[in-house]
């Protein structure tokens, strides 16, 4: 017999934060029934629990009946969600491949919920660090390595996903020494992955960059 998958709720709920954080477009209930294989009940009580964890992030979610569900966040406060996400679930570090690929392999299959995890690229991010002559002696521990991997990582992700920045409004003074490492980091994904980055991810980096609680120890005062 074709046997559906069983998920967790947190499996789903995972599933569920993971779509509506990636896509700009409201889903219609019936999506994740169909995909998770539960009741309109079932959904409701995770979303309830997504509200929950969204709301913690300073972000709302939106149910309109008729539209559908989706939540009403900018791309930084989207990308925050998708790095908590990432460490919540993966922990975002080194040597946690099998892990990582464990855990992925377990998430229900919604448009864009594996994308999130893929080991394969953060090491490629990883060994680029090593590449980049800026960053010689200002990653202070594996911490700052670890969170610099993951938001480059979601600059990819998101540039892949064309949800690109082109101008960031927050921009860092031309004088910020952030920017010259930004430049080289944003230079060096694009090289690495062969695509193109739009020029406001750099001031998105920078600014990134210039923030201890952004990226765990690289900042400004080190550049």
């Amino acid at each position: 017999p074709n046997l559906r998958p069983v998920y967790s709720q947190q499996e789903r709920v995972t599933a569920i934060l993971l779509a509506l954080l990636m896509e700009g477009e409201p889903r219609k209930i019936h999506t994740f029934t169909r995909s998770l294989g539960i009741s309109e009940t079932t959904v409701g009580t995770d979303l309830n629990f997504c509200e929950s964890w969204l709301t913690e992030n300073g972000i709302a979610l939106i149910r309109k009946p008729g539209v559908g569900v989706y939540v009403d966040a900018n791309e930084w406060q989207r990308r925050q969600a998708l790095v908590r996400l990432y460490y919540d679930h993966t922990g975002g570090g080194r040597g946690q491949k099998n892990e990582i690929c464990a855990y992925s392999e377990k998430l229900p299959k919604l448009p864009n919920v594996q994308r999130l995890f893929d080991p394969e690229k953060a090491e490629q991010i990883d060994r680029m660090l090593d590449e980049i002559g800026a960053l010689k002696g200002l990653i202070q521990n594996d911490r700052s390595r670890r969170a610099l991997v993951v938001h480059l990582y979601m600059i990819l992700l998101r540039v892949c996903q064309g949800a690109g920045i082109e101008e960031e409004t927050d921009r860092p003074a031309q004088n910020d020494p952030t920017l010259k490492l930004a430049d080289a980091l944003i230079g060096g994904l694009a090289k690495r992955f062969s695509i193109r980055i739009p020029n406001g991810e750099r001031d998105y980096l920078a600014m990134l960059l210039s923030t201890t609680k952004g990226l765990g120890g690289v900042s400004s005062e080190e550049a």
